[in-house]
């Protein structure tokens, strides 16, 4: 009986992640920012397949990330996010800035390399603002 015990978490798990992955592309079908409070209540810790991407500058993540977070300046979005993540059927992003303006042009970016992305409204302050889960950068 145990052995089926492990096999059932593993089909629950990929049920969830694919459920998080296609309610992600539903949502980006219909727009192209996301809230705050739903980006964590919908998708909060990231995972294999929901990445919270930071594109702030370097000067600007020593202030802290969103835990879990992967941090690709928007400068270097194009070349580098091909060379980080070359699944782009499997992967969703929630694209975060300082305060929600730049993020708007990283997911049009990722968009356009044929991701699924979300910018999310009020950037790092509002996440802070909401008190949610932030680390240091390491």
């Amino acid at each position: 009986m145990r052995p089926f015990a492990g096999l059932i978490m593993i089909l629950l798990s990929i049920t969830i992640f694919s459920s998080r992955l296609e309610s992600l592309t539903e949502i980006s079908n219909n727009a192209l920012d996301i809230s705050t409070e739903r980006a964590y209540k919908d998708f909060f810790p990231p995972d294999s397949e929901i990445v919270f991407l930071d594109i702030r500058e370097d000067f600007e993540v020593s202030n802290g990330i969103i835990e879990g977070a992967v941090w690709l300046p928007l400068g270097t979005l194009r070349v580098a996010i091909t060379e980080r993540f070359p699944d782009r059927e499997g992967q969703g992003f929630i694209v975060y800035c300082r305060s929600g303006n730049r993020s708007m042009t990283g997911a049009r970016i990722l968009r356009e390399l044929g991701y699924v992305a979300l910018s999310m409204n009020r950037g790092f302050l509002g996440w802070q603002s909401m008190d949610y889960p932030t680390s240091s950068f390491e």
